[in-house]
């Protein structure tokens, strides 16, 4: 294990998250500054930028390529427009998706992550449904799925 300068973790010749890492990157920090188009103390903001790449898992230029496309999804969808949290965890490189979402919202996760401006997903089955989305690493929670008046367990046996 190798600690960086600011006392984080991280495995030598390994890109993995550890839990420091990933608590840092979702705690959504955000320096306050004016930027032309974008509100002041909006997540949108170029000068939050620099921040995003050091704490989070994107460069500057992916985080560049990641807020014109919320800002453009936002400014043609104003009524499901992206709040601030959800814009910053994507600004970070992470992102959720669930059969609760909207499915514009589900679309664009899907779009960062086939783009590779999405280092980590949280997600149901719904992301491996019908799509062609692989993942370097799976993290299974539980090895069973509640279905219609039965679990099914995911190594094949029905209870």
């Amino acid at each position: 294990v190798v600690q960086d300068s600011d006392g984080r973790s991280f495995r030598s010749n390994s890109d993995y998250l550890n839990d420091d890492i990933l608590a840092s990157v979702l705690e959504g920090f955000t320096p306050e500054g004016p930027m032309g188009d974008v509100e002041v103390g909006s997540p949108l903001s170029p000068e939050k930028w620099d921040f995003y790449a050091f704490a989070g898992l994107l460069d500057n230029e992916e985080i560049k390529d990641v807020a014109s496309r919320v800002q453009n999804f936002n400014e043609e969808n104003e009524e499901i427009a992206f709040d601030d949290a959800e814009i910053e965890h994507f600004l970070f490189g992470v992102g959720s998706h669930h059969a609760g979402m909207l499915p514009a919202h589900k679309a664009f996760v899907e779009t960062l992550y086939r783009a590779q401006l999405m280092k980590a997903v949280f997600a149901t089955e719904t992301l491996a449904a019908g799509i062609n989305m692989p993942a370097r690493t799976t993290v299974i929670c539980s090895l069973a799925k509640r279905g219609n008046k039965s679990t099914m367990n995911l190594l094949g046996h029905s209870t």
